[in-house]
């Protein structure tokens, strides 16, 4: 009983563990799959940003060839005809398209120079031109900086975070490989403590059976040893009154008179005491009694008489 109260306690002690070795499988399951979305996230945003950076890069150092050919030979007195001639004006006015940052007034200049065919009408204005497009060289440069700086923040940034996550993620699938062992473990562990627990409980049945079984049979014993005690008393006692009577005087001679027989026959008191002895011997052979031996062996001894 002793034991099968331990394992039920043992039973309870591993059925707690395991459920909490499952909620704890279940979050690092869960643990792991968040990270593993934050890594999707954020590769996702990361491609994108990506994206559109290499765009902007790639515009933004084509308008500055653009105004970095366009500048000197606009210095050197190139005039909007010769510019044409040299592709320079097509760039330029594609930076213009774009160009933003430039006030209504300074863009209209630039536009006029790039469309006017004779380059002497606008030679006076030449200086004007080109610092309106080294005030854009600068800004663009500027802004170009900026955004690679930031990009390449971005991409510590990005580095950073997956590095962290992909530590998450392992710690979580290690974590997971763990309980689910564990878990295993304990569920096993269980089913043996409760086959344990089973046949502790059988062989307690069984055994109780055998006690109880036992305790009756004893009983039983107890009542017929009581019986029989009671009988050899009961024949002890029968056969002390039946000698009794034999050796009275007067139940010898109802006997004579009443069995006129016996005396035609001459028995003698010795045949008599023979034939009684003869009767002790069979009774006590199939009874096995001590009390009748005795019997016989005074009559053996003739310490009794039926003569009279």
């Amino acid at each position: 009983k002793a034991k099968i109260e331990q394992l039920t306690t043992e039973i309870q002690a591993s059925t707690a563990e395991r459920t909490q070795t499952v909620a704890d499988l279940a979050a690092a399951k869960e643990n792991r799959a968040s990270a593993q979305k934050a890594v999707e996230d954020a590769t996702a945003q990361r491609s994108k940003e990506a994206k559109e950076f290499e765009e902007y890069s790639t515009d933004a150092k084509t308008n500055l060839a653009a105004l970095e050919k366009a500048i000197p030979a606009i210095e050197n007195g190139m005039g909007s005809a010769l510019l044409q001639t040299n592709g320079i004006v097509s760039a330029l006015e594609a930076v213009m398209n774009k160009a933003s940052m430039l006030s209504y007034t300074d863009k209209n200049t630039v536009e006029s120079f790039l469309q006017a065919g004779d380059s002497s009408a606008y030679a006076p204005q030449s200086g004007e031109i080109v610092g309106i497009l080294k005030q854009m060289q600068d800004t663009m440069a500027a802004d170009l900086k900026q955004a690679t700086d930031k990009e390449n923040e971005s991409i510590a940034d990005f580095n950073e975070l997956v590095a962290a996550q992909n530590k998450a993620i392992q710690a979580a699938t290690d974590s997971i490989e763990e309980k689910t062992e564990q878990s295993g473990q304990l569920a096993v562990a269980i089913v043996q403590l409760k086959n344990d627990k089973s046949d502790t409980e059988q062989q307690l049945e069984a055994d109780t059976g055998y006690s109880l079984q036992l305790e009756k049979d004893c009983k039983d014993k107890v009542r017929d040893y009581a019986e029989t005690q009671k009988t050899r008393a009961e024949e002890v006692l029968a056969i002390a009154d039946t000698i009794k009577i034999l050796n009275d005087d007067d139940a010898l001679e109802l006997f004579k008179k009443a069995v006129p027989s016996l005396l035609q026959i001459q028995s003698t008191a010795s045949e008599l005491m023979q034939e009684a002895l003869q009767g002790l011997r069979v009774v006590s052979k199939r009874r096995g009694s001590v009390h009748l031996d005795l019997i016989s062996l005074a009559l053996q001894g003739k310490k009794m008489s039926f003569d009279k």
